[in-house]
């Protein structure tokens, strides 16, 4: 989903952060004693302001430690992205837009060749990888880029079980829309 946020909006969400003190100095934000949470993601909170950015990244944050502890800089950074979750309530419904589906204009891929008859029910559907999409997916183990305009259509109907033939080989991707501003890969 996307959605637009006045200049008002914008210098509260400046000012929330402010208050937070997510300006400055980026503190360690690791779970006591080091430990990490495998399978859990990064919660990365990105803000530039006055032509300086601050990037904010915790492992895990919102998931305790296995002792149930945290640390004052984690709590203040959930703390700080739960307000944000409803961001109308924020800074105010009269700043920000209706939410609308995102239209992505490219998406970022790694495809990895598989065996399909490794899986078995359910089955994978094999599907043809258009050869006018100026991608080649034996080049593409890394990341790969490709225009949505053309594939938008296939990727729309594809499934986590959806594999792609190029040649004699049969390939899974992993598949994510390019968010604006966001590098090709």
């Amino acid at each position: 989903m996307q959605g637009s946020i006045t200049t008002e909006g914008i210098q509260k969400v400046i000012e929330l952060a402010d208050l937070a003190g997510l300006f400055g100095v980026i503190p360690d934000y690791s779970l006591p004693q080091g430990v990490m949470i495998a399978d859990a993601s990064d919660t990365v909170v990105t803000i530039t302001a006055n032509g300086v950015t601050y990037e904010h990244r915790a492992n895990a944050l919102g998931i305790d430690s296995p002792d149930g502890d945290s640390t004052p800089a984690r709590d203040n950074l959930q703390e700080f992205v739960q307000l944000l979750a409803n961001l109308p309530a924020a800074v105010g419904v009269e700043n920000v837009g209706e939410d609308e589906q995102m239209v992505a204009e490219s998406y970022r891929f790694q495809a990895i060749a598989v065996d399909p008859s490794q899986w078995t029910e359910p089955s994978p559907t094999v599907v043809a990888w258009p050869a006018d999409t100026d991608v080649v997916l034996a080049d593409s183990s890394a990341c790969a880029n490709v225009a949505a305009t053309k594939i938008d259509a296939l990727f729309a109907e594809a499934t986590q079980l959806t594999f792609f033939q190029e040649k004699d080989l049969v390939y899974q991707l992993s598949v994510i829309a390019t968010l604006p501003g966001e590098p090709a890969c």
